[in-house]
């Protein structure tokens, strides 16, 4: 037999879990993990069953639950796509007479949202390295450009932006920066009668001597 006080210790449990739930289930969308994902769905639905909630309990939460992961997708201009089936799921839930169709239904969901979120990081780690290069196309000849300049244009972490810079172009910043400058000096020295410390210059170099190094380096030239 199960008195009433124990109804309402569940439905205590389940009220205090669901932040600790919620957060959970957030981070293993954004992880992009299908298997961090259906974990922790699993583990909500079993906080469910386990808190004797009545149905009508039930599906309160996990409005609560889909409308919290929405919310927090929707402000980060995430997975606006899979967003709008929030309604359908809902209506579903509404309807659903089994719990565990529900799971399936919302985990589908959840992994659909993962999914998108993961694409949507994708594009975004993709335009931020097509940016850096653009960044070196109109600034090389700076000679103040560095990794710290094109993060700061970028707001972005160092170590953050070097991952993805180098996922998306196989090369460091500075491989780039350098190749974009050696490129041009031998492109100048081919075309015009500027002299070495010249072009050093035109190319963002103030050190001549570097540039002389690191252009022999580069190109087997002097």
């Amino acid at each position: 037999m199960i008195y009433a006080k124990e109804l309402q210790e569940g439905r205590n449990d389940m009220v205090q879990a669901m932040p600790k739930l919620a957060l959970e289930a957030s981070a293993a969308i954004k992880s992009g993990d299908a298997g961090q994902v259906k974990g922790a769905c699993r583990e909500f639905f079993q906080a469910i069953r386990q808190s004797g909630l009545s149905k009508t309990r039930s599906i309160f939460s996990i409005q609560n639950m889909l409308l919290s992961l929405i919310g927090e997708m929707d402000a980060a201009n995430l997975a606006r796509e899979v967003c709008r089936d929030e309604k359908e799921l809902l209506d579903f839930v509404y309807s659903s007479e089994k719990l565990s169709e529900i799971e399936e239904r919302f985990t589908a969901f959840c992994l659909e949202l993962s999914g998108s979120f993961r694409n949507e990081k994708t594009n975004y780690c993709r335009r931020q390295a097509m940016l850096a290069m653009d960044y070196i196309e109109k600034n090389y000849g700076d000679s103040g450009v560095s990794l710290n300049s094109v993060c700061g244009y970028l707001a972005m972490s160092t170590s953050y932006f070097s991952s993805i810079f180098k996922a998306y172009t196989g090369e460091t910043f500075v491989e780039a920066l350098t190749k974009k400058r050696l490129e041009k000096a031998k492109e100048l020295l081919s075309s015009t009668d500027k002299r070495s410390y010249e072009i050093a210059e035109l190319v963002g170099y103030s050190d001549p001597h570097y540039f002389s190094s690191a252009f022999k380096k580069y190109t087997g030239m002097t």
